[in-house]
């Protein structure tokens, strides 16, 4: 008898294991190659090709959307919802602590981030964060 084939779990039964292999590639490698546009590279690009910056940057932005939508629709379309573990409800939450540490973890960040751009300590604004 036949020894059966792995499946992989979050793609549907009916496609075989090396097109989940690729698809599962696909996925991945669509935000590695993101668009046909290099961004970084439209100042380069827009004087070469004789056009403004603006149309490079948009053409990079509409490829970059164009294959999300690609990979969304072949998510929706390819893939079922899977549980590898057991449903786990949110009892026994501190949801008073977890407001609290969310509370002081942007303030730290407030601090962190702004503080370049005013006068440090002494500004009015730090001073509800503090």
């Amino acid at each position: 008898m036949a020894e059966p084939r792995p499946q992989i779990p979050y793609f549907k039964e009916f496609l075989p294991t090396p097109v989940c292999i690729v698809l599962s590639l696909f996925f991945a490698m669509v935000f590695q190659f993101n668009g046909g546009v290099f961004l970084p590279a439209a100042t380069q690009m827009s004087s070469a090709l004789g056009c403004i910056q603006e149309d490079v940057t948009m053409a990079g932005y509409a490829s970059f959307i164009g294959m999300l939508m690609v990979v969304w629709i072949c998510v929706m379309c390819l893939t079922r919802t899977i549980r590898l573990g057991k449903k786990i409800p949110l009892y026994g939450i501190d949801w008073i602590g977890l407001l609290l540490w969310t509370v002081m973890l942007f303030a730290i960040v407030f601090i962190c981030i702004y503080g370049d751009f005013t006068t440090g300590w002494t500004a009015c604004r730090f001073a509800p964060a503090l």
